[in-house]
């Protein structure tokens, strides 16, 4: 055999193997990054539809308390409740004010919301007497009404500001939203604006008669043949809100979702923390900006924590405020297949053959 035809005949076959090395090369590169591509999209519509689900759900929530207030400020016992309360506290003078607002609240207490009998007796004002018997007339139904909905607190408030009513009987009852310490309060901004406006919504911050646990209130006006009552305030539960935002199904390992407000505080708890997160966590982020901005959308960025995720975000806008509805899982989480083929591949150079076998 001449030395032409012995290079043929080591050469056809280098070609021949190179060409389907090459060939099975770039059907594993082709097969590794539309998988890549395949498992990123199906991660980002999960998402969004994370994201979208808590926003419906969060709405449906808010509507149910519109829907509430709605129901309430029709009531013929809401309306007898505030104008016989109202009618109390407007026979106190301004002398004696203090001390009737103290000796209801030495009577009225967390730990007695139905009365404290020894303290009436002592406290003797003429306010606390006509008070218990009204307050036994009107607490049953305010009582079972706010537990069976879930709300933290409910209030009638007359007026002139005076909190007449509350079913907790925290600090804040016998108390003026207008000229009392508490004039500066979520419950005083609700009250105020809703006395304005017909109904108002006031964003949750800290709030002191609660031990300055975070709170959130919404109010209604209460009128009756055009004459203002007073207004009805419900302080929402952080645990429904919680109940909504927290649902782990379809989250994975380290998927949550979130709200964010304008201050860039959360106002849900991270599911991943032990301690509550409202008001104390900054989720500043990109995404979150974009949001307040009333963008909608899908990205990559570094979260609260520093990790990056791929980010969901939504505004929300509820009674003239906004917050941010946040979907975010790590992109580590959202990579680890990606990974596993990307790794497959580099050790063993087949991956396509190997796809197409399983």
């Amino acid at each position: 055999m001449t030395p032409r035809f012995t290079r043929i005949a080591f050469r056809l076959p280098a070609i021949v193997i190179l060409a389907a090395a090459l060939a099975a090369i770039a059907i594993g590169g082709f097969s590794y990054f539309e998988s890549a591509s395949e498992v990123r999209r199906q991660a980002t519509d999960k998402l969004v539809s994370l994201r979208e689900s808590r926003h419906a759900a969060l709405a449906q929530y808010f509507r149910s308390i519109e829907e509430d207030l709605e129901l309430y400020s029709a009531s013929a016992h809401v309306a007898a409740a505030l104008e016989a309360f109202t009618a109390a506290f407007a026979g106190i003078g301004p002398e004696t004010r203090d001390r009737e607002e103290r000796a209801l609240r030495s009577v009225y207490s967390p730990e007695h919301r139905t009365g404290n009998a020894d303290q009436l007796t002592s406290a003797g004002t003429p306010l606390t007497a006509q008070y218990f018997q009204l307050h036994n007339r009107f607490h049953t139904w305010f009582q079972f009404t706010h537990e069976v909905r879930g709300y933290y607190d409910l209030f009638l408030v007359s007026p002139s500001g005076d909190v007449v009513y509350t079913a907790f009987k925290e600090a804040d009852f016998a108390s003026n939203l207008v000229r009392g310490k508490w004039s500066g309060s979520g419950l005083a901004k609700a009250f105020a604006s809703a006395l304005d406006g017909g109904q108002a919504f006031a964003d949750f911050e800290p709030y002191a008669p609660s031990d300055s646990a975070p709170a959130a209130f919404i109010a209604r006006k209460i009128v009756r043949d055009g004459r203002t009552l007073g207004v009805l305030a419900l302080q929402m539960p952080i645990d429904r809100i919680n109940e909504v935002m927290q649902v782990t199904a379809g989250m994975g390992e380290t998927g949550e979702t979130y709200i964010v407000g304008p201050d860039y505080l959360m106002r849900s708890d991270s599911r991943f923390s032990e301690t509550s997160t409202i008001l104390k966590t900054s989720v500043a982020t990109g995404t979150a900006k974009r949001a307040f901005a009333g963008e909608s959308g899908i990205d990559v960025v570094d979260d609260y924590r520093g990790v990056p995720v791929l980010s969901a975000f939504q505004p929300f806008v509820f009674s003239g405020t906004t917050w941010a509805v946040m979907a975010e899982i790590d992109v580590a989480e959202v990579d680890t297949p990606i990974d596993t083929m990307r790794n497959f591949y580099d050790k063993d150079g087949t991956l396509a053959s190997k796809f197409a076998i399983e």
